[in-house]
């Protein structure tokens, strides 16, 4: 079986903001575990192995990088895919 996973990625720079924009097309995440996906180790689908489906740990790393940066992170999903959004503060210029 071959696993196919396709996505697009976005960055803008609203003012004073900067949001990184991952989305991809696949079954998307059930509702009752999009609270969990930013947990160490967690796996929507419980019966996928280390060697199939990875260790659990992306989303969780994604979400401490966000915090260091003091970023917000948002997941929105649907059966269509998900959409993962990272918002961070634009730096401050240097007064002269």
């Amino acid at each position: 079986m071959q696993i196919i996973w396709d996505f697009t990625g976005r960055i803008r720079f609203p003012a004073r903001k900067v949001i990184l924009k991952v989305e991809d097309n696949g079954i998307g995440i059930p509702e009752k575990d999009q609270t969990h996906v930013f947990e160490r180790f967690y796996r929507v689908d419980k019966s996928r192995s280390k060697a199939t489906g990875g260790t659990g740990l992306g989303l969780a790393i994604v979400k401490h990088i966000s915090e260091l940066h003091d970023a917000e992170i948002n997941l929105t999903s649907s059966p269509s895919g998900t959409i993962i959004t990272i918002t961070f503060k634009a730096l401050e210029k240097p007064s002269a």
